[in-house]
């Protein structure tokens, strides 16, 4: 294909430019050439790119006599390993670069031991590669026994069975006395690799307790203690004897770098689930909170604060140490203690339901942001007030207004995630707050320095709004004076981020305001195109009654600015707005129409109503399979509008029993949005007023007059629901695409007909892409018949599934032509390839990507590339 032509000849320039700088004479010119081979393995990730690279890196490894231009070509290698992978020519690589391991070089010898670590990936299994590792242990160079060390590391995470040859020498010069200290040292980590089996785990576990105790110095018992934790980690054979153990040696050691590595692993351990720990051991715990050092304090406090769901630490809680005396650890001078402190005590008062001690904790919690609002701890304390808040509504007014106040005045918290715990709060309490206070504390700001937070206030003022009263049509005077404040101080970004954020709420008075304070401070005339048809847009929706025009000239001016090329999910969405605002206006006048008094049930000429609903909602279907890329409030958003005209179709043919099969949807998405209010959008309001439609829906012996008057209602309150703009409508990088080629293999049976394809690509994936990682590519292969006046009649087509690895694929495809053979005469067929993207989960996303081939059916069996599609 054109595109993978011209890929594959700027690689071949960009490489032979590089290897022209490997064969200059001058020295820095061929460090300088090595060194860009990395980036070369960043602009161009294939595999015949890689291979033929490293190829000539290793040739100029073995070749050259000069250690310097080793060590570069070792850099590129261990920037590039992520690049391993897609090498092909295996064997030759590996020969090249073993032929200096054998020289009389101590230091040669070192860099291949470090190039063959970072081709570990593809070099583990080479006895080769083993023996050279074992015979470098036993040299008497200190730098060829680290690059040894270094490489049998690297080997054994990709082979663990390695360690079984290496075991007994690593033992003996753990334990010799002629080993240098920092070359004991670096092979105890090793050790970690030892999990074959369970003897092996003990004989290690034993190994290391006794170096540690023979070789007590820092560094040694450092080495130790991780070393035994992430044997553990990965082998969780008798963790509790692990656990026992780093808990004793906190107490026994006095040095304070071993007591908090024994902490921070014992952390790890509890954090990822592998560790419980029983009664005894948690009092222990109880014991280092009266230790002097504040870093001990706050590991233990948060080794706690991940055992606080278990039963024993309620018990100890409890029974032994009063609530009263964690809450002083709350107080600490030191920002760490305290914020494991707030962790702790939010985590017990959540679990054991007590409203006053929740109180307790939420007001000791707004004092400490008052002390350490400046700290780096600022984000934590904030996320543990939003979960009280959640947790006890109660509480959550008193704390809504008490850090309200105290983000205005400090000015730290407010880049520390202040305006989202608020808002989080706001859900909490159902937006039962007031108004005036949030644009008090706005009003008092400087202006531009806290610009940023100024529009959060404002964006913080429309959830509040959306959530206790339906969204004005109008933006109030206290809020245009604001937005105008904000553009003429030089914060016109911050407003357009407003304006998309007041947008995804439902609230376009203000987005309209926001837009139409920054449309004379474009500089661009597509910039200005584009707030202008942002404007539009905004103003349409404000009163979705007569929102027609609007839209159309929103659709206009939007797609004049961006292009239709990144404009396909915008333009879709504004299509499908526009004909389903125009189909609830003509729902909101059924009551207008006459109808027969005697007639009971869904009138028949309801029909076309349901035909245009039911294309509506096949419409939101398709927009949703090919946003990949969209967050996941935005695909909620389509679906709400999906749902929507499926149940206006549904009563519109009279099959009311498959509305109410609507009904599950939706209240899973209330669950949803009870149990994460940071992701709540606008959308929540389409979804009850559909449900409350859903609650009165007219019975099949009800007469007519209720059935048109159930679609008046349903369009009037669907159009009285402000539309929550979905955040991937403002998003316009180009999208997740599938890159494809397609060629006619030699390979063919024994009937001409039966032709063997091979497709092959990659998945280049947006900037900012919320898609979750794509496991699979669903190829179809459709075939027409060409004549020679160029008319094209379909023959069949075949589907294919395809594995992605490492963001490539490569499949071939078997695919049978019927009716054509040799012997009938010249034909051409052609082959078009397109992509479907599969995710983890077993979504099907579709790709815009497609490819196509021409193939000419004759005895000579002769294939030519066609132009790519459009």
């Amino acid at each position: 294909t054109p595109w993978m032509e011209a890929t594959e000849r700027r690689a071949s320039q960009a490489l032979g430019a590089l290897q022209r700088g490997l064969r200059s004479t001058e020295f820095n010119e061929r460090c300088e050439a090595i060194l860009r081979f990395a980036q070369l393995f960043e602009d161009f990730p294939f595999g015949f790119v890689v291979t033929s690279a490293v190829l000539k890196l290793a040739d100029v490894f073995r070749t050259s006599d000069n250690n310097s231009i080793r060590l570069e070509i070792v850099k590129v290698l261990e920037q590039s390993v992520h690049h391993v992978g897609k090498l092909n020519n295996v064997e030759e690589i590996f020969r090249r670069f073993y032929a200096v391991i054998l020289c009389n070089d101590p230091v040669a010898r070192s860099l291949t031991l470090r190039a063959l670590a970072s081709l570990a990936r593809v070099v583990c299994n080479h006895k080769d590669a083993h023996h050279s590792v074992f015979e470098s242990l036993k040299s008497t160079e200190d730098m060829e026994v680290e690059a040894a060390i270094v490489a049998a590391d690297s080997l054994c995470s990709f082979s663990p069975a390695i360690m079984a040859g290496l075991e007994p020498q690593i033992a003996r010069m753990i334990m010799a006395l002629e080993t240098p200290m920092h070359i004991r040292t670096r092979l105890v980590p090793l050790l970690r690799r030892n999990f074959g089996s369970t003897s092996a785990i003990a004989r290690s576990r034993a190994l290391c307790i006794q170096a540690g105790a023979a070789f007590p110095t820092v560094e040694m018992t450092l080495a130790v203690v991780r070393s035994l934790s992430m044997l553990t980690h990965a082998a969780p054979v008798d963790v509790s004897t692990h656990t026992r153990w780093l808990l004793e040696t906190v107490m026994a050691d006095t040095r304070l770098a071993v007591r908090r590595c024994a902490l921070d692993d014992l952390l790890v351990l509890c954090r990822d689930g592998l560790a419980v720990l029983p009664p005894d051991q948690l009092a222990i715990l109880w014991q280092i909170l009266d230790a002097p050092q504040p870093s001990l304090q706050a590991a233990a406090l948060r080794i706690l604060r991940h055992e606080a769901f278990s039963h024993d630490v309620l018990a100890v809680v409890n029974g032994r140490i009063p609530f009263e005396n964690i809450l002083v650890y709350m107080t600490h001078p030191d920002a760490a203690v305290a914020c494991a402190a707030v962790s702790l005590c939010s985590a017990l008062a959540e679990q054991a339901c007590a409203p006053a001690r929740q109180a307790a904790v939420a007001e000791v919690i707004i004092a400490m942001l008052g002390l350490h609002g400046a700290s780096k701890e600022a984000r934590h304390m904030l996320e543990h007030t939003a979960r009280i808040g959640t947790a006890a509504p109660e509480v959550a007014a008193a704390l809504f207004s008490a850090l309200l106040l105290l983000s205005g005045s400090v000015a730290r918290l407010q880049g520390a995630g202040a305006v989202a715990c608020l808002r989080r709060l706001a859900h909490a309490i159902q937006g039962n707050t007031s108004l005036d206070e949030i644009l008090d504390v706005a009003e008092s700001l400087s202006l531009p320095t806290a610009g940023k937070f100024v529009s959060e206030l404002i964006s913080l003022y429309a959830t509040v709004h959306v959530m206790a009263h339906s969204p004005a049509s109008s933006c109030p005077d206290r809020i245009q004076a604001l937005i105008k404040a904000l553009a003429d101080g030089g914060c016109g970004w911050h407003v357009l981020l407003l304006a998309e954020r007041a947008a995804c709420l439902g609230a376009h008075a203000i987005a309209a305001a926001a837009v139409q304070a920054v449309v004379g401070l474009a500089a661009a005339d597509t910039t200005y195109a584009y707030l202008h048809g942002l404007a539009a847009l905004f103003a349409a929706e404000r009163d979705a009654t007569t929102a027609g025009p609007g839209l159309h000239v929103a659709a206009t001016a939007l797609a004049a600015a961006v292009g239709d090329a990144d404009f396909a999910f915008q333009s879709k969405f504004i299509e499908l707005r526009t004909d389903m605002v125009e189909g609830l206006q003509l729902l909101a006048q059924q009551e207008l129409v006459g109808f027969s008094r005697r007639g009971t049930g869904c009138p028949a000429d309801l029909a076309d109503i349901a035909l245009t609903f039911r294309a509506l909602a096949a419409g939101w279907q398709r927009l949703v399979q090919v946003s990949y890329d969209a967050d996941p409030p935005s695909l909620r958003t389509l679906e709400a509008l999906r749902l929507a005209c499926v149940v206006i179709d549904c009563v519109a043919r009279g099959d009311v029993s498959s509305a109410l099969l609507v009904l599950p949807g939706l209240q899973r998405e209330r669950e949803r949005a009870r149990a994460n209010p940071a992701q709540v959008h606008g959308h929540l309001g389409l979804y009850s007023a559909v449900e409350s439609l859903l609650s009165h829906c007219p019975t099949p012996t009800s007469p007519g007059q209720e059935w048109r008057a159930w679609l008046a209602d349903a369009g009037r309150r669907l159009l009285g629901v402000p539309l929550a703009m979905p955040v991937h409508f403002f998003r316009l990088d180009a999208p997740t695409t599938v890159q494809l080629s397609i060629s006619a293999s030699d390979r063919h049976a024994a009937p001409l007909s039966d032709f063997v394809f091979t497709v092959e690509g990659f998945v280049r994936h947006a900037r900012h892409s919320h898609g979750k990682p794509i496991h699979e590519v669903e190829l179809t292969l459709a075939s027409c018949f060409v004549n020679e006046s160029g008319d094209e009649r379909i023959l069949r087509s075949v589907t294919h599934t395809a594995a992605v690895a490492r963001g490539g694929f490569s499949c071939e495809v078997g695919f049978p032509l019927p009716g054509l053979h040799a012997g009938a005469g010249a034909a051409q067929v052609k082959i078009t390839a397109t992509a479907a993207m599969i995710d983890k989960d077993g979504a099907r996303w579709v790709s815009r990507s497609s490819e196509h081939v021409l193939v000419k059916v004759d005895p000579f069996y002769r294939a030519k590339k066609g132009k790519k599609k459009a």
